[in-house]
């Protein structure tokens, strides 16, 4: 199961890396017609070789070779993809620049998080982290970060990602938060300890008033009564309680920010009613 968001993320920075700030240490007419055979000639990656040959020390070229090869891998070609690796790593070696940075750090978490062609999770902690230091409205590197650790049996560091997220991450940025905490409670070892925070956290987010997340509430319920709760009389009543929120959640993309507001104010005014 490959994470929706990486696909949109790593193209949206890709293309701020190649076309954003002043060239560096090269040949800027050359690389710009390198570039711009990028999606035409099968050419390209032995110009940009080339290229990278003459000028090692212009990060642009090693993104955009970098990009070039990952649009002609196979899959399964595990050497292929280490070469991606290692211009992305010479990008983040050669250069200051924000937007060049993002591309490679993106471009090393895809290769190596869970669903990736080379599937090395210690790999993807060190890009991720960077990226959470730099942006607080990108949710993705939090979900990429917490992953890593938990395939590397790291549960406590896997869960306090989401307890961080909830001070660094900013705006509708939090809403994402339920979305990298469900992907973290599926076939992961996490002790009744670690499901009690991350429904702390959900629930944080579920009665924040200006960002409003029906989806958070959904699987706060669901957790609880699922992996929490021990009375079946009440794990059915979280679960009832569950149900308007998951349908709510089901529209939310299509709802003005407004009338999610409202609702969600409406069904939290009823679920206090419920539980008194």
């Amino acid at each position: 199961m490959r994470l929706k968001s990486s696909v949109a993320l790593t193209v949206v920075l890709m293309a701020a890396a190649c076309g954003a700030g002043p060239r560096g240490p090269g040949n800027s007419e050359e690389l710009k017609a390198l570039e711009g055979q990028l999606f035409a000639a099968d050419g390209v990656v032995a110009g940009l070789e080339a290229y990278v040959s003459k000028y090692p020390a212009d990060p642009e070229g090693h993104s955009l070779l970098a990009r070039a090869l990952s649009l002609k891998a196979e899959a399964w070609d595990r050497a292929a993809f280490e070469r991606i690796a290692q211009h992305e790593r010479k990008v983040l070696e050669l250069s200051t620049d924000a937007s060049l940075r993002e591309g490679s750090l993106v471009g090393l978490i895809n290769i190596y998080m869970r669903t990736g062609p080379l599937n090395q999770p210690a790999e993807v902690i060190e890009p991720a982290k960077e990226l959470i230091a730099v942006s607080a409205t990108l949710s993705s590197p939090h979900t990429y970060l917490s992953l890593a650790l938990a395939d590397l049996k790291r549960a406590d560091e896997a869960v306090q990602v989401w307890s961080d997220a909830l001070r660094t991450l900013r705006g509708r940025a939090r809403q994402e938060i339920a979305v990298g905490i469900g992907y973290l409670t599926l076939g992961n070892e996490l002790t009744e300890s670690h499901i009690q925070t991350l429904v702390t956290v959900l629930t944080t987010v579920a009665n924040d008033v200006e960002n409003p997340d029906p989806r958070a509430q959904a699987l706060a319920l669901t957790l609880r009564a699922e992996r929490l709760e021990k009375d079946p009389a009440t794990q059915k009543a979280l679960l009832e309680e569950a149900v308007p929120w998951k349908a709510l959640a089901a529209q939310q993309d299509q709802q003005s920010s407004e009338a999610l507001k409202a609702e969600v104010a409406d069904l939290l005014r009823r679920a206090g009613v419920l539980r008194k």
